[in-house]
């Protein structure tokens, strides 16, 4: 149980880096899009951007409350 806790903390780590960098590569896509005078498509990396961003902070909600269960359960600060 103690390795499965781990690993489910690694991937999250994972995860949220991954949607941190999508957010941020889509907002660059959306700066660009704006700068060309296509705000349709701006709008539309906008809301991309912001999905992106609650998801990781969906992620990072799950990483510290399995953070939190495993310091409790395993008395360990990681």
């Amino acid at each position: 149980m103690r390795l499965k806790a781990l690993e489910a903390l690694r991937s999250l780590s994972h995860a949220i880096i991954a949607a941190e960098a999508l957010a941020t590569q889509t907002d660059q896509l959306g700066a660009a899009a704006h700068d060309a005078g296509d705000t349709e498509r701006a709008n539309t990396f906008r809301q991309r951007v912001r999905h992106h961003r609650i998801r990781s902070m969906v992620l990072q909600g799950e990483f510290e409350a399995l953070k939190q269960w495993y310091a409790e359960t395993y008395q360990t600060v990681l």
